[in-house]
């Protein structure tokens, strides 16, 4: 299953099967770590998920 990018955080938290709450969490620990930012603003923007670079 994928989740798109401009899903709101009550559908992310649908789609991981817990709280808004636990979603908002989750997000703001991954923005926090880099792996996530909000591109274009809080009410139109989108999700943009960062994945490392691997050296192969």
């Amino acid at each position: 299953m994928e989740l798109d990018s401009r899903a709101t955080q009550k559908e992310i938290a649908e789609f991981i099967g817990k709280s808004i709450a636990t979603a908002k969490r989750l997000t703001v620990s991954l923005q926090e770590k880099g792996f996530l930012i909000r591109h274009n603003g809080k009410r139109y923007g989108w999700w943009v998920v960062l994945l490392p670079m691997l050296n192969t």
